[in-house]
């Protein structure tokens, strides 16, 4: 078995629960509150423009050319998301141009921290953290998108991470990236697989959290009082 099978085998129960997870069913369904759509793409929105720093990082991490011309295109990868991002607002009737961002919630933080750390450690550790993201969309994407039309908003959305605009988003990213791994496997120890696949599995769960956060419209409860002190210093 392949290193990235036995990860993909042991994520299971995680992609399970997101497929079943409220957010995604509601949009299958056709039924997602508009507050629920713009509170994902406030979050997401900010959770992509750290990501494509990982990427940016895991360049400078390795010298192998083939693994740097995966990494390359990847530092403005959300131009294509941007594009799925205003479908979703359209649902809710507004746009990015006219979004407010907000503020990072304390699990898209968290989400931030854990990609951060697994940078310090070393650059498997970091392939590892950023691959979820791709790979547990497109496999909601290759679930979710049979399941309905192409007539709506959210229905194109589902299809994008099934892969079927490819001029607005490719899905061939979170195999390149397990291939990274797999070539770099027999190299490991023991402690550097179960290393990676923690760290792969937590990036997993916080898939799962970040759903269900922007499911529940989570926010800091002491947000005013956090960023009131922190912009009067």
């Amino acid at each position: 078995m392949k290193f990235s099978d036995s990860l993909i085998e042991a994520a299971n129960p995680i992609i399970d629960a997101i497929l079943a997870h409220p957010f995604l069913q509601d949009v299958v369904a056709g039924t997602i509150s508009p507050a629920r759509l713009i509170a994902y793409v406030q979050q997401d929105e900010h959770y992509l423009s750290e990501y494509d720093k990982g990427f940016a990082q895991a360049f400078t991490m390795t010298d192998n050319i083939a693994e740097q011309a995966i990494f390359a295109p990847l530092v403005a990868v959300t131009t294509g998301e941007s594009v799925a991002h205003n479908w979703l607002l359209s649902a809710a009737g507004t746009s990015l141009d006219e979004l407010d961002l907000g503020k990072a919630n304390p699990t898209t933080t968290a989400y931030l921290n854990h990609l951060a750390l697994a940078g310090q450690h070393d650059y498997l550790t970091l392939v590892a953290a950023l691959i979820p993201c791709a790979w547990t969309y497109r496999v909601f994407g290759e679930t979710l998108a049979p399941q309905v039309g192409e007539e709506t908003a959210l229905q194109k959305w589902l299809h994008v991470y099934a892969g079927d605009y490819p001029e607005i988003l490719t899905t061939e990213l979170a195999d390149e990236l397990f291939s990274i791994l797999d070539f770099h496997a027999a190299s490991l120890t023991t402690a550097q697989r179960q290393t990676i696949q923690t760290v792969f599995l937590q990036s997993c769960e916080y898939e799962w959290r970040f759903w269900d956060a922007v499911y529940h419209q989570e926010t800091w409860t002491f947000e005013n009082t956090i960023y009131q002190q922190a912009e009067a210093i």
